[in-house]
């Protein structure tokens, strides 16, 4: 009954767990469901699923421990886990998940990911860790689109501190630029690695991509959106079209409208991306008798 599109749905509330289970099993994928992380390594003992989903209800659960644990039975499981904290989508990132949600999130989000790890190859080295403590994750990605696509759910979930539009334009930045750096920098040649450097202070989360191609000047890429002159916003599509480039690059442009700061280095194979947090709500500095608001540090 199962074979090679089989999923385990792992969710303790049956309202949620039929509905995705409806959703995949329209898509040709045979389910098997459980209510709890008990029954579902059970059910991964008895049989090896590609995939399963779990959803994680409560914010004081650690799903990273779900995804230790069907490690162990099934290292080639690719599990997906849905809700959580920040905490725990650094643990699942520890431990090998294929992909992390944490809201809001689409549902169209979810079943693409899942596709993706139905047509992703051998993964498990895609994303080495160099470090992934809560304000400092640097990450080493193998250059392939499935892999920046999957490091994009991860640094979504750590976006906490920024209002969900703020989070999502930050992700959209991200997304672009590394998609780029696997494209372009590295020739999406699954041999060379890109590096990510995702950092938390108290005012700003900035992330760091490098490639490890011979770099660029935004200047002498004309086929690219950045480029155009005021006066005509799309001559890059022309030339485009002229060296039979697919359509697109709006990418670095789209990146520089969501962030409040864009730089590449000299190279041109690494760039800081900046996106400022909200100021936390100004006190009065009666100390200092001046009555001036003062923001205090978070």
């Amino acid at each position: 009954m199962r074979g090679q599109k089989s999923i385990l749905v792992v969710d303790p509330e049956a309202e949620s767990r039929e509905s995705l289970s409806t959703a995949l099993a329209s898509r040709g994928y045979g389910i098997d469901v459980a209510s709890t992380d008990q029954g579902a390594i059970a059910r991964m003992r008895r049989q090896a699923y590609p995939v399963a989903v779990r959803w994680q209800s409560g914010e004081s659960e650690n799903g990273w421990e779900f995804v230790r644990r069907a490690r162990e039975i099934r290292a080639a499981t690719r599990v997906i886990l849905c809700g959580g904290t920040r905490m725990s989508a650094l643990g699942c990132l520890r431990e090998q998940a294929f992909a992390f949600f944490r809201k809001p999130y689409s549902s169209q989000a979810l079943l693409d990911m899942i596709e993706r790890a139905f047509d992703t190859g051998d993964w498990r080295e895609d994303i080495v860790i160099e470090s992934a403590v809560d304000d400092w994750v640097s990450l080493s990605i193998r250059a392939k689109f499935s892999a920046g696509e999957r490091v994009v759910t991860f640094l979504r979930a750590l976006m906490v501190q920024l209002h969900p539009a703020g989070a999502d334009e930050l992700a959209g930045a991200i997304r672009e630029i590394l998609l780029n750096a696997i494209e372009h920098g590295s020739q999406a040649d699954a041999g060379k690695r890109v590096r990510l450097s995702f950092i938390r202070t108290s005012r700003a989360i900035l992330c760091s991509i490098q490639d490890p191609g011979n770099g660029f000047a935004l200047e002498a890429i004309p086929h690219a959106a950045v480029s155009n002159p005021p006066e005509d916003q799309i001559r890059h599509v022309e030339l485009r079209e002229a060296q039979g480039l697919r359509p697109g690059g709006f990418g670095i442009l789209m990146a520089r409208n969501m962030v409040d700061d864009l730089v590449y280095n000299q190279k041109g194979n690494e760039v800081l991306l900046v996106k400022h947090r909200p100021r936390p709500r100004s006190i009065q500095n009666t100390e200092a008798g001046t009555g001036c608001p003062v923001d205090p540090i978070s």
